[in-house]
């Protein structure tokens, strides 16, 4: 599934400001960290990278390469990694945070439980069940004493558990966590528009893999809306609401409005991502699929148009052949969601077919 990280804003919070607290050292590293996740909340994705790479250094000079702050580091690029899509960066980092987070802090240490989410996370993104569960299982054992205070923590852990559920077709389950994540994000003081549109976008592609498409597609309507309003049109956090609404909308063969979304993600794809960047390849991949698929809708109106136009000089309008074409026009009318003409057709066909 097509996504952009569902879980990078709420440890941009937690982890860094608190493992920083860590470090007695100047504040050259943090302020490159801050200008990287300023970027981040800007939309600007084609910055982040090199402004993390950045304080990394700086952070790894100044504190030396096993200090808690460099966990912090690791971990943030890792976050901005995953949401560009770019998992092989994404997994590195994350365990490297997790190793020096090990190392500075001890096992049992609240950030080495969130920095075991992200490592989960992108495990998850790549297919590796296995070992998301186990990141999962370990950084709830260390942060269940922690979560009454912070919802948040609570809610990112919770996201992340769904979306394994899910892979384990385990959707009702996946709902349930999925919805007391969107809970707990309905609390957020910070970035919540952001925070609260990844917990509902979660539940938003659980509901469609249930096969709940009028609920996910409110859903997604509403995240959409909001994220226009607080985080501008052209905001990278539209692109997994596009694409799970472009999959809602094919589910529904509703061809025109797969393209017109995917067209639109790759637009913002443009602005935010380089052109090497998988997110843009992926997308535009689909693009020309759904365009091939309008094309080939075009083609088969065109066939059965002039399939009618010499038939009916032959055989009439009553002729079995006649049922033939109306069943035709019914299934090119169902793949264009329009289901009252698809309806009509069909029952044209059967009423020639009951006089034959």
């Amino acid at each position: 599934m097509l996504r952009i990280c569902l879980v990078i804003m709420c440890a941009l919070l937690i982890v860094p400001l608190s493992l920083a607290k860590e470090a007695e050292t100047d504040v050259d590293w943090r302020a490159l960290k801050a200008e990287a996740n300023k970027s981040f909340l800007e939309g600007k994705y084609k910055e982040i990278v090199v402004k993390g790479q950045r304080a990394l250094a700086a952070a790894i000079k100044e504190c030396g390469p096993k200090h808690a702050a460099v966990a912090a580091v690791h971990n943030n690029l890792a976050m901005f990694h995953e949401g560009r899509e770019e998992y092989l960066q994404a997994l590195h980092h994350a365990r490297q945070s997790y190793f020096v987070a090990q190392k500075a802090l001890g096992d049992n240490h609240k950030h080495v439980g969130v920095v075991l989410i992200t490592l989960a996370s992108v495990e998850l993104a790549m297919g590796h069940l296995q070992e998301a569960l186990v990141a999962c299982d370990k950084s709830y054992k260390i942060l269940q004493h922690h979560f009454k205070g912070s919802k948040q923590l609570a809610a990112r852990l919770l996201e992340v558990m769904a979306r394994a559920r899910t892979i384990q077709y385990k959707f009702d389950e996946a709902e349930r966590l999925a919805r007391r994540a969107v809970k707990f994000r309905e609390d957020a003081r910070y970035n919540r528009t952001m925070l609260l549109s990844q917990a509902r976008n979660t539940l938003a592609a659980i509901l469609l893999n249930k096969g709940r498409f009028q609920e996910a597609e409110k859903i997604c309507f509403d995240v959409m809306s909001s994220q226009e309003r607080d985080l501008g049109e052209h905001h990278p956090e539209l692109i997994y609401t596009l694409s799970v609404m472009a999959a809602i909308c094919s589910l529904l063969e509703r061809t025109e409005d797969v393209e017109s979304l995917h067209k639109r993600t790759v637009t913002i794809i443009k602005k935010a991502l380089e052109k090497k960047n998988p997110n843009y390849v992926a997308n535009i991949d689909k693009l020309c699929e759904a365009r091939s698929l309008k094309a080939a809708i075009k083609s088969l109106k065109d066939l059965l148009k002039e399939a009618r136009k010499m038939a009916i000089p032959l055989v009439g309008t009553e002729h079995p052949v006649m049922a033939e074409l109306h069943s035709s026009d019914a299934f090119v009318f169902y793949i264009e969601a329009k289901l009252k003409e698809a309806l009509a057709s069909l029952d044209k066909a059967m009423a020639i077919l009951a006089k034959s």
